[in-house]
């Protein structure tokens, strides 16, 4: 359907208000306490004055949890650009999560909680010394949940920016390059961010979960690694996010 002319409809509630062109004639208009939409069948609008969780103030328009649902998402390549040749036919010795601090990220509920990022990774001994190959998410931009994985060569086995950390060692003869194989066969890439930015926990979560049940690692690691995770939440000087709709898709 389309529509000629256009009204300005201007909203204001005690926690958020939006301005947005909406044809005349339109009365599917809905205000919820903390969010106003505008319902435009398969699409809708909304705006709110609270920033995501790293802190990065709204954009002017943002897709609601509904439009993400209705977009087909896109998965991306696994990025391999930082994983250096020394390191992607290995033999693993041990698996790793860290919990890395965020910088200047904190709680917008309590700005004395930094937040804690999490990530997977893979260690081994080179010349003496421990390198490994990290297991890592990330966002290419505030607008789009669909995630990018990173695997990138460390000279180290643990961030010196992680206060906390996890580790078990591997069970069964693998390599790098066979981890690799394993979340693209997996199709580990295919995974969203929730709509406030969030969802590294969920996916090293579930990338623990699949080293247990392909026999990488010992079985109960997966719960070992959840109670470290609680450690961390009880920790008043990290903030971990519940990530509620951050998940897999086919």
């Amino acid at each position: 359907m389309k529509f000629s002319t256009f009204s300005l409809i201007l909203t204001i509630s005690s926690s958020a208000s939006l301005i947005a062109a909406v044809p005349l004639g339109f009365s599917n208009y809905t205000e919820i306490s903390e969010r106003a939409t505008v319902d435009l069948g398969d699409w809708q609008l909304f705006g709110r004055d609270e920033s995501d969780i790293y802190g990065r103030e709204p954009t002017e328009w943002q897709l609601s949890e509904r439009d993400l649902e209705l977009r087909a998402p896109t998965p991306k390549p696994f990025d391999v650009k930082h994983w250096k040749k020394q390191d992607r036919d290995v033999k693993i010795e041990k698996f790793v999560a860290t919990a890395v601090k965020m910088p200047q990220v904190f709680d917008p509920k309590d700005s004395a909680k930094q937040l804690i990022h999490w990530r997977g990774g893979v260690a081994y001994q080179a010349s003496n010394k421990w390198r490994s190959t990290s297991l890592d998410t990330r966002k290419l931009s505030v607008d789009d949940p669909e995630i990018e994985v990173q695997l990138i060569s460390k000279d180290f086995m643990v961030s010196s920016a992680a206060p906390y950390y996890w580790e078990t060692k591997v069970v069964k003869e693998y390599t790098t390059a066979q981890v690799h194989e394993l979340l693209v066969k997996k199709k580990f890439n295919q995974y969203s961010y929730n709509g406030a930015g969030s969802g590294c926990l969920t996916w090293t979560t579930a990338l623990v979960g699949l080293f247990e049940s392909e026999g990488i690692i010992a079985k109960g690691s997966k719960a070992a690694f959840e109670k470290k995770v609680e450690e961390v939440r009880k920790d008043p000087k990290y903030w971990v996010p519940v990530e509620t709709g951050a998940k897999f898709y086919e």
